[in-house]
């Protein structure tokens, strides 16, 4: 598996956990407009019955205003969750074409390896090469603010912080009995599992991405140093 791969893999698994994790939200939501339609249907129906004594129009009003602003709270929230999934999105797609521009680099340094080239790389390739150098600079920053976007939502999940404190799911836990049967319950109510996994990708995708930036970096100083070997080693043949 080369980089590129693994850089995928992990790419694909944080998109997977993000879309279970909309999903959750979307549906949070909808259950969230049901409960305001119902409350609201109620409130008409009450309405509707003659010599009805339990509405009182000031408290009618005050329902109506409750109702109003929950919608729009609902309404905010869909907004909020649809814009964070584009935002993802955007950002997978920007991962994927850095991985691929990766991948045909190293396919064409491999290329002209074995036609053991004489003089210097072509200048399209170093053209894609600065190219991609310039995506990765653009997309580092960017990866860090996200990442320090979301990371306090874990710390404020004190369950969650908890069982990573007791390193809940690797091979240093050694609770047993009781204590292991409630905090077995405890990781299956907070989704724990998925939740770390999702923490520690979101930790290393700056660093992942950092280190392509890295290797761009050096693959461009080794076709200048090729570059230099070859036109000394010409000049040295034309004296």
């Amino acid at each position: 598996m080369t980089p590129g791969d693994l850089l995928s893999l992990v790419v694909d698994n944080y998109r997977q956990a993000h879309q279970r994790t909309a999903e959750r939200q979307y549906a949070r939501v909808e259950g969230y407009d049901r409960d305001i339609q119902l409350r609201q249907d109620i409130l008409v129906r009450l309405h509707k019955i003659p010599n009805n004594l339990v509405i009182n129009p000031e408290h009618a009003q005050r329902v109506r205003h409750t109702l109003r602003d929950r919608q729009l709270e609902v309404t905010k929230q869909r907004q909020q969750v649809a814009a964070l999934e584009q935002d993802v999105d955007q950002l997978t797609a920007e991962l994927r074409a850095l991985v691929r521009q990766r991948e045909q680099r190293l396919w064409q340094l491999w290329q002209e390896h074995a036609r053991q080239m004489g003089l210097h790389q072509p200048v399209p390739q170093r053209d894609e090469l600065n190219k991609s150098l310039e995506q990765l600079r653009e997309a580092l920053p960017r990866l860090a603010d996200e990442c320090n976007r979301k990371m306090p939502d874990y710390e404020r999940n004190t369950f969650y912080v908890y069982l990573r404190g007791r390193r809940y799911g690797t091979d240093d836990y050694g609770r047993s009995g009781l204590f292991r049967t409630l905090d077995d319950w405890l990781a299956n109510k907070i989704n724990y599992r998925e939740n770390r996994r999702n923490e520690l990708i979101l930790r290393s995708m700056p660093d992942r991405v950092a280190d392509l930036l890295g290797e761009h970096t050096e693959a461009l100083r080794a076709m200048n140093r090729k570059d230099a070997a070859n036109w000394a080693t010409i000049s040295g043949q034309l004296r």
